[in-house]
């Protein structure tokens, strides 16, 4: 017994423990306090990256679709609803007989003055002037030798598609929207037509959606797209922010000299509210704008030069072919490309080439291409 030792078992107590406890707890959460802005910060970083790849593949769409255009018309659709088309045949024979193949100066047409809401007839009727006005019974000679211009079998009438681009603000401002021409979205509808066939107000082509819907419908679609006409930069106001060229009530120009569209396109994480009593929309915070400007090369490059196109004279609608020859009512048509690109508003007055910075409208670009003639 006189051999044996007292064994001690070391180890910590209760209070110790809780000591440990409350030490590592305090410095967990001072590790999880500097790790959270960074974080969030890739994570704000890779939205905004993202939101740029979006407003950037937007930019590229629309350059894309408009730069090469052969004439471009541009509305919002407050001036749709109520479009009325009359006819301009009379004002067709009248340059024919004066031997002044001119296109009148004046359209035969007026449009909608926002109290009611755009359907797909007032779209028809707008596209049916647009073909009225540049390609109304032209015609195509399949040979353009001498000889051949002789030759009533030798010409053709001209067919083509007639295109409208939808940039969409609220799909309520169009009756007929599809479900899905949402917010934000771009869609695009095509018109077939003939230079002799008038294009019906029933016709109603099938919109294709232009964006990828994950833009607007994935579960990490943050941010919702606005579109104005128009190229500004941001004001900041209280604790959101507006475009300056709004709160300023700069107009929106259309040059003929040097024609080309600017845009805005703002990304916010909510609906935008309208500032009723300063007449702007004001964004809130966190939001951004990209502003776009695409150069209308084929109307550049025109420079007001005359189209030389060929088309039939009065009495075309009972002459034949042949006949339309024998009488010599096949004309020269210059038409003038000084209206190749413009912006209608209510008067459908194409001197007045002003529009207004508006979130609240969609836009409508009417627009087709020379190579796509046939």
């Amino acid at each position: 017994m006189k051999n044996m030792k007292r064994v001690v078992k070391k180890g910590f107590t209760l209070l110790e423990l809780i000591i440990v406890m409350a030490l590592f707890s305090i410095l967990m959460v001072a590790v999880m306090s500097m790790a959270d802005p960074v974080s969030r910060i890739f994570k704000n970083t890779s939205v905004s990256s993202r939101t740029y790849n979006y407003a950037n593949d937007i930019q590229v769409y629309i350059d894309t679709k408009l730069k090469y255009a052969d004439n471009l018309w541009v509305i919002t659709s407050d001036h749709i609803p109520d479009a009325h088309l009359v006819s301009k045949k009379a004002e067709f024979d009248k340059y024919v007989l004066t031997g002044s193949p001119v296109a009148p100066a004046d359209y035969q047409f007026t449009l909608g003055n926002g109290n009611a809401v755009a359907e797909n007839e007032d779209l028809a009727s707008i596209v049916e002037a647009y073909r009225q006005e540049y390609y109304d019974h032209i015609v195509k000679p399949k040979n353009t030798s001498a000889s051949a211009l002789k030759d009533s079998d030798n010409y053709k009438e001209m067919n083509g598609k007639i295109y409208v681009m939808r940039l969409i603000n609220d799909p309520d401002n169009f009756e007929d929207s599809t479900s899905d021409e949402i917010r934000g979205e771009i869609s695009l509808r095509t018109y077939d037509f003939d230079s002799f066939t008038p294009i019906s107000s029933s016709t109603a082509p099938t919109p294709s959606i232009e964006l990828n819907p994950a833009y607007f419908k994935a579960s990490d679609a943050v941010y919702d797209f606005n579109y104005t006409l128009g190229s500004s930069k941001f004001t900041n106001i209280g604790e959101g922010r507006a475009l300056e060229g709004e709160v300023n009530g700069d107009p929106v120009t259309f040059s003929e000299s040097n024609p080309n569209v600017q845009l805005s396109i703002v990304l916010d994480q909510e609906k935008g509210v309208s500032d009723d009593t300063n007449g702007y929309r004001l964004f809130n915070l966190p939001c951004t704008v990209t502003t776009n400007s695409t150069p209308l090369i084929n109307i550049i490059e025109r420079k007001g030069v005359a189209q030389g196109r060929y088309f039939w004279g009065a009495n075309r609608e009972s002459d034949t072919p042949a006949e339309k020859i024998q009488n010599q009512n096949l004309h020269k048509a210059d038409i003038n490309m000084s209206k190749s690109f413009q912006y209608l508003d209510s008067d459908f007055d194409a001197d007045n080439n002003e529009a207004s910075f508006d979130f609240t409208q969609d836009i409508f670009f009417i627009f087709s291409y020379a190579d796509e003639l046939k």
